[in-house]
């Protein structure tokens, strides 16, 4: 007799999981389809930071890569930026590297877009499958994680998708830390471990690292019974900071970057991005809104729609874990504490915490709270996979099944109740924030129930029920993100493009060679612009310089070199500043001072310096300067002059720069506080401005150890005794 034959139920069982496999798998692949399509006919996502800050970076980048130049600094913005300090572009990570040396910019772009949500769809599948949850369930949950509402309204930052795509990875290293006694497991378990936190840091957005870090605390401490637990949180510790050592090459100059940036006031950074309790509303109709996602602008900042479907299944679990099989109640309830503690973050100044929590070192001087909600999207995501697990394996639910599906439609109709009133006779920003539109006020509560009920019949049937589940948590949340991507409309990168499409923006008596004298100063579409060659005198981006200066005073735009202006920043035509002093000139009188002598005046900026010591020049008429290169962070001149001159380069001063005369290093000096300059002695004379950071130079020889020391640590592994063997010893 067959085992087939011995357990036909069993085989039906398989049979039916298969299916339901097969479904999620299909779905997750058209809804993948959906999303790159345009992506696939060779365009591009250019809309909100994709096409201000993510594509201007990485085309640099890319052309530095491929003609051998270095990246770290940005010459066509802010007068010059650390660029690879700032994190974003991911400089240094190997995917990186390889993507944009190896191919064209917009393939290179496309895979990296692209990249994030693979990741966070393989990581969620395997973390699942590890957890013994059948696959069918593993691909539900990883669709609900990999297309979330958080991902899709967060499209245009590819950076924090890539970087919580890691989560369910890390996770997954951590439980086999945490749990497993088999040597050759633990010792790639503690690689993985300390190289996804290496490559979280190197993409350089470390507030989804915090986020990161965040879950793996919950989860080691749902851990704290288990045998040897103090040598395995220890061996989990020790893997993070050789994944932080190891990624110090960015880290450090990160840091370099934040003592000279622009930032708010910590627990003005944490009001201003609390997610306002109105937005819980959207758990149940996030149509509800009048911008049809939320209550707060930037609307996508505040995008806690989950789906319906992961909420009900969430509910549902979380009333039945009392019945449920021990580790998976103990799954439940550590993914519910999540969620709620995600929320009492997110909430910011609501939750009561951001006080407390903007005084901490690092912690504080993140922004934007409400960004703690992609926790939520996870949370529900795997809640929803161990839900349906959960239909399939326990027909037994009794009467906490049916309370509840009951709760989800009593609240569902209650919350439309009160929108109604808080629309009626709430405050003007409330009442404006609502829609009138009947249709979409009833679209919340009608769809709550109609998914109540589906839970309900899949009680019951739970193959068929779940098929329709899935169906409609696919359709649902495509609904509800798919529109917002699709809004930013794909358009091509090619440069032929950029031309046809931008480049009758540029000034009219703008030509490339020109871009070594002046610069330009608009609106955001300006960085799209220096594709085309045209330097940008401020800029977008995540940790913008402060200024000794004030950057909005005529003064300042002329001692940079802004030559074409937008005045207003949106207008069509360019303003030109023929009195505009270019990026390189001498002077021969400075005068020791404050930056603020400028602003009011009293000097002639034309021919007298500001800096921060006594110079020894001598009167004359001005030298010449002519440009012999011009790379980023690699600039070199021909001088003449009958006297002892300043030589002022008008690019952003940072303690990186190093000048040189004929070859022989000579003082840096800081010139009117924002630039910087030498002093070249009479005669002709080559000199030369390079860019090399301690910072790089530090970060890398941490880099350096922290690989040395993941070797060794492998190999000590490999040598130790299994946990579980020693605690058979001693037994």
């Amino acid at each position: 007799m067959t085992d087939a034959e011995a357990n036909p139920h069993q085989t039906e069982r398989s049979a039916g999981e298969a299916r339901l496999a097969l479904l999620a798998s299909a779905l997750g692949l058209l809804f993948a389809a959906a999303l790159f399509y345009p992506l696939m006919r060779g365009n591009l996502y250019l809309g909100s930071d994709l096409g201000a800050y993510h594509l201007p970076v990485r085309a640099f980048y890319s052309h530095c890569l491929k003609e051998g130049l270095s990246f770290l600094w940005w010459p066509d913005q802010f007068c010059g930026y650390y660029i690879h300090g700032e994190g974003q572009g991911g400089m240094l990570h190997p995917l990186h590297l390889l993507l944009y040396r190896a191919l064209p910019l917009d393939w290179a772009f496309n895979l990296e877009f692209v990249s994030g949500y693979l990741i966070a769809y393989g990581g969620m599948a395997a973390l699942l499958r590890r957890w013994s949850l059948p696959w069918y369930a593993a691909l539900f949950g990883a669709n609900g994680f990999a297309f979330s509402g958080f991902t899709l309204i967060h499209f245009m930052h590819m950076q924090a998708i890539a970087i919580i795509g890691h989560l369910p990875w890390m996770l997954l290293a951590a439980d086999v830390l945490l749990k497993s006694d088999d040597g050759r497991a633990l010792r790639k378990a503690w690689a993985a471990l300390a190289l996804l936190a290496a490559s979280q840091l190197l993409l350089g957005y470390p507030q989804y690292v915090l986020f990161t870090l965040l879950a793996l605390g919950l989860y080691t401490l749902a851990h704290l019974r288990t045998a040897g637990i103090t040598r395995r949180i220890l061996m989990l510790a020790l893997a993070l900071l050789v994944g932080l050592l190891v990624a110090g090459i960015q880290i450090v100059p990160t840091f370099d970057v934040l003592q000279t940036a622009l930032r708010q006031d910590n627990a003005e950074a944490w009001r201003s991005g609390s997610l306002h309790p109105l937005n819980l509303l959207q758990w149940i109709g996030p149509y509800w809104f009048e911008n049809r996602m939320g209550y707060g602008v930037p609307a996508h900042e505040y995008g806690l729609y989950t789906g319906t479907v992961p909420v009900l299944l969430g509910l549902w679990l979380l009333i039945q874990a009392p019945g449920g099989s021990g580790r998976q109640r103990g799954l439940a309830i550590l993914l519910g504490a999540q969620v709620v503690l995600a929320l009492v973050l997110g909430l910011g100044e609501y939750g009561g915490l951001y006080a407390l929590l903007a005084k901490l070192p690092v912690v504080g001087s993140f922004r934007c709270s409400a960004r703690h909600i992609v926790l939520i999207h996870f949370s529900l995501a795997a809640m929803a996979a161990l839900a349906a697990t959960r239909l399939t394996q326990d027909r037994d639910t009794g009467k906490r099944g049916v309370l509840s599906i009951t709760i989800a439609v009593a609240v569902g109709w209650a919350a439309l109740a009160l929108v109604l009133v808080l629309r009626a006779t709430g405050p003007a920003e409330f009442s404006e924030a609502f829609t009138r539109d009947i249709r979409w006020l009833l679209a919340g509560p009608l769809l709550m129930s109609l998914v109540a009920a589906l839970l309900y019949y899949a009680t019951r049937r739970p193959a068929s029920g779940l098929v329709a589940l899935m169906v409609v948590a696919m359709l649902d949340i495509g609904f509800y993100g798919l529109p917002f991507v699709s809004n930013h409309t794909p358009r091509s990168s090619s440069l032929s493009a950029l031309e046809l499409a931008i480049g009758p923006e540029l000034p009219a008596d703008f030509n490339p060679a020109q871009s070594q004298e002046f610069r330009a100063h608009g609106n955001w579409r300006v960085a799209r612009l220096t594709q085309l060659g045209l330097p940008n005198y401020l800029g977008y981006v995540g940790l913008p310089p402060a200024w000794e200066l004030d950057p909005n005073a005529d003064v300042t735009r002329r001692l940079a070199g802004v030559r074409w202006e937008k005045r207003p920043l949106h207008a069509t035509a360019w303003t030109v500043h023929a009195d505009a002093l270019p990026r390189a000139r001498f002077v021969s009188e400075s005068r020791v001072g404050e930056p603020a002598q400028v602003l009011s005046g009293q000097i002639d900026i034309a021919s007298i310096a500001i800096t921060e010591h006594a110079l020894a020049l001598e009167a004359g008429e001005p030298g010449t300067v002519s440009w012999r290169r011009d790379n980023p962070g690699d600039v070199a001149f021909a001088t003449q002059t009958n006297t002892a001159q300043l030589l002022i380069f008008s690019e952003r001063y940072h303690p990186g720069w190093r000048a040189a005369i004929d070859g022989s290093s000579v003082p840096l000096e800081r010139v009117y506080g924002d630039f910087m300059g030498c002093v070249v002695p009479p005669g002709h004379h080559a000199v030369t401005f390079e860019f090399a950071p301690f910072s790089l130079r530090l970060g890398g020889g941490l880099s350096a150890v922290g690989l040395l020391l993941l070797a060794a640590g492998c190999f000590v592994l490999g040598r130790m005794e299994p946990i579980g063997s020693r605690r058979s010893n001693r037994s």
